[in-house]
């Protein structure tokens, strides 16, 4: 009879199928996009989308399918002034090319806001088509401050990647300045208007309001628009504050712990707890920050998940469980990945 110490071995054991097979679809992806720097893949460049009368703002992946979508910034002269706008234009890709930029073609004026390209192996654009969607905003609005996006000030990118949310390129996360506010400020969007981005924002906004005035995060200011609809939310820009990964001890751990236990209080379990997502104040205090997939639906599970994390310490392991399994997944599946580019960069 096999002692409980065996059955948690072959419980470890059947993940890997698993894990392999996932980073097989990983790889896949990868080759089915050949402009994917975000996966860091050896040998296959980032192109650059240049349009004449735009700015590309973000780019979004499709997995396992020939499209991309851009988020673009078009000036138009119209009635000789510069009018700026925020559009939305799907390439359908017939096979990608072989150079490094894809230009396309000046964007014209008018009230849509969603264009639809073909693109031919020599990077041509061909058949576009434009109209007007109504596009989904948001839907947790409950704070009195709302400022379009084209009034606020860009300072600088905090992150331009991100796997999640499947951007090659984007501009979610900035920090920026308008005269309501004294100092600057950090302004976190949904950069496409799809569900999957909206959820993600729309969950971190109720938690925002939810903790309000505990002193655990960062302050909430206000809410971003764009053309009426609500893309995102403006935060208190922790300049002065550190990230714990930079200055970790057992002071700062005690501190991080502390706000997660006061988040917990609550009856919200972050879910995402780790060095990076608690910053320390000049004061000492701990501030927890990216609530996208936080939840009110918890268990004690998540509660011990969250304080085990937040220092990168693995959870019990005499208590064999999906949330082990979900701990140790992500190593797995970016082994393969760090050996490729450990024997490529070294030999």
């Amino acid at each position: 009879m096999f002692s409980s110490n065996w059955k948690q071995g072959i419980k470890l054991l059947g993940i890997f199928p698993l894990l392999i097979f996932l980073n097989a679809l990983r790889i896949l992806a990868t080759y089915a996009h050949p402009s994917v720097d975000s996966l860091n893949w050896p040998g296959y460049p980032s192109p650059e989308y240049q349009i004449p009368n735009a700015q590309v703002l973000a780019v979004h992946l499709h997995l396992f399918s020939d499209e991309v979508d851009l988020r673009v910034l078009v000036d138009n002269v119209v009635e000789g002034k510069t009018q700026q706008s925020i559009k939305y234009v799907k390439l359908l890709v017939s096979s990608w090319p072989d150079q490094g930029d894809v230009s396309l073609p000046v964007l014209p004026p008018g009230d849509w806001n969603e264009a639809t390209m073909k693109l031919d192996e020599k990077a041509s654009a061909y058949d576009p088509e434009y109209r007007f969607m109504p596009l989904p905003g948001l839907s947790d609005v409950w704070h009195p401050v709302k400022i379009d996006y084209l009034d606020l000030k860009k300072v600088k990118n905090l992150k331009t990647v991100s796997r999640t949310r499947r951007l090659e390129k984007g501009d979610f996360l900035q920090v920026v300045t308008h005269p309501v506010f004294s100092n600057p400020v950090l302004m976190k969007i949904s950069s496409f208007p799809d569900q999957f981005e909206h959820a993600y924002s729309d969950n971190e906004v109720a938690i925002y309001k939810q903790i309000e005035g505990l002193g655990i995060a960062p302050r909430f200011l206000g809410h971003v628009t764009e053309h009426g609809r609500v893309i995102g939310f403006l935060l208190e820009y922790l300049d002065d504050a550190t990230t714990v990964s930079e200055i970790w001890n057992e002071e700062t751990e005690n501190a991080c712990r502390a706000s997660l236990e006061k988040l917990h209080s609550t009856g919200i379990a972050h879910r995402d707890a780790h060095r990076g997502n608690c910053l320390i104040r000049k004061d000492g205090s701990a501030v927890l920050i990216d609530f996208e997939i936080s939840t009110n639906d918890v268990n004690d599970d998540m509660f011990t998940l969250d304080l085990d994390t937040i220092g990168y310490t693995s959870p019990r392991w005499e208590k064999v469980s999906l949330y082990l399994d979900i701990f140790l997944f992500r190593p797995v599946l970016d082994l393969p990945h760090h050996l490729w580019t450990y024997f490529t960069e070294t030999y």
